[in-house]
């Protein structure tokens, strides 16, 4: 579950994830700023959206099965990131 491309997240289909991939190419093999398209900026940003949105879904779920198994009453849960 990582929120950098290439993106994954179960929500996209293959097509679109392929799509991703190729912006994120475009985007990140590029020696100098490649011009996107607002619709390719858009895209990036709906895919990044959905990655986001399923490590939410996923973290939730989680801490969920861990409260259950554990009660996590007087748990502090720490989540870092870069």
């Amino acid at each position: 579950m990582d929120t950098h491309a290439p993106y994954g997240s179960p929500k996209l289909s293959t097509k679109k994830l392929a799509l991703a991939e190729k912006l994120a190419r475009k985007l990140y093999n590029s020696f100098d700023f490649p011009i996107l398209k607002e619709k390719e900026v858009n895209l990036l940003r709906y895919f990044y959206q959905t990655e986001v949105e399923y490590l939410d879904t996923s973290l939730e779920n989680l801490i969920n099965i861990i409260d259950k198994k554990f009660n996590l009453e007087k748990t502090l849960i720490i989540v870092l990131s870069d």
